[in-house]
């Protein structure tokens, strides 16, 4: 029975010394090889007024350049839209999915 502990206890010294010293290594790998370029500050964000949002036909060049570009052996992309469907889970309340959408249309712009 004695030895049986001692085992226990000698084995849980020697995995807790190794994440020890895994510890101390990371830490001493981290220090080494940090930059120490300065960070950079961020920037600031621009407001919906000043960007610029792409005109119809610039999103329609884009499209057709997308279309070219993703053409396989002479056959042409084909873009079809989506269908979005709502899956609604049997384990989901009306109160769950209310929620959620109004968080999703919170971040809408």
């Amino acid at each position: 029975m004695a030895d049986g502990i001692i085992v226990t206890i000698a084995g849980m010294g020697i995995v807790f010394a190794t994440l020890i010293i895994l510890v101390i290594v990371m830490t001493g790998l981290e220090r080494l090889f940090r930059s120490t370029a300065p960070a950079e500050e961020p920037s600031e964000e621009l407001s919906l007024e000043e960007q610029q949002v792409p005109e119809g036909e610039t999103i329609a060049a884009i499209a057709a350049a997308l279309t070219i570009a993703l053409a396989e052996d002479g056959k042409p992309a084909v873009a079809r839209p989506i269908a979005f469907v709502r899956a609604h889970h049997p384990a989901a309340s009306g109160w769950r999915s209310f929620g959620r959408e109004r968080q999703m249309r919170s971040r809408l712009p």
